[in-house]
């Protein structure tokens, strides 16, 4: 389609001049957290302004687990990475969830013509039968990855964030990764707690938390 067309060559060439990044205050940290040469995960990577700078960061050694729901998003980012020569990415197609099933997928259609330079998707896994949907993959992530050597875990998921964490439970527990998640639910904090996690005071005015290990 045209709009993908368009995605696709607007965002290939803001990656070729070096500004497909993220002025979320979070972005400019990762280096703090990220260990060369070990393996990150980005849930809801979108159109990869976090996987290729986590990419970068864990270098040639290291390996960058993304996942995204919308087809279109994993479909440029593969693009750009390919014409970039990311080898340390890999993508998956499909949500992230509490266990392994097939689920629902709303595509954001409020926007016309789907924004074309924007990002902002605000699609989402859904529960509710009676919305007009798609169906997509559901994976637990410690299925896919190994549980140990994980430093770094950034989640974004428009409200599905409890659920995709559920499925990282072996490796919160085995890696103790820095966890970047998206503040959407009261049950976020309590959860990771119960993980040994805390949450570190960093940006008042983010939408985010990041979570460390004890």
């Amino acid at each position: 389609k045209l709009n993908h067309f368009l995605k696709t060559v607007y965002f290939t060439c803001i990656s070729l001049q070096g500004r497909l990044t993220s002025a979320e205050p979070e972005f400019i940290l990762l280096n703090k957290y990220v260990r060369p040469g070990s393996v990150v995960v980005d849930i809801g990577c979108n159109i990869g302004r976090y996987t290729f700078e986590l990419s970068r960061l864990v270098g040639r050694k290291g390996l960058v687990i993304a996942v995204d729901p919308n087809p279109m998003m994993i479909s440029i980012l593969s693009f750009i990475s390919s014409l970039r020569g990311f080898e340390n990415i890999r993508l998956f197609c499909c949500a992230a969830g509490e266990t392994n099933t097939v689920g629902k997928f709303l595509k954001d259609t409020s926007k016309p013509h789907d924004a074309i330079f924007s990002t902002e998707t605000r699609s989402k896994v859904i529960v509710n039968e009676h919305l007009k949907t798609t169906d997509t993959l559901i994976v637990k992530i410690d299925d896919i990855i190994p549980w140990d050597n994980v430093s770094f875990l950034k989640i974004d998921t428009e409200g599905y964030e409890i659920n995709a964490l559920k499925g990282c439970s072996n490796i919160l527990r085995k890696s103790g990764p820095t966890v970047l998640a998206e503040f959407n639910s009261d049950q976020l904090i309590p959860f990771m707690i119960s993980h040994g996690y805390q949450s570190k005071d960093y940006d008042s005015n983010s939408k985010n938390v990041l979570f460390i290990s004890k």
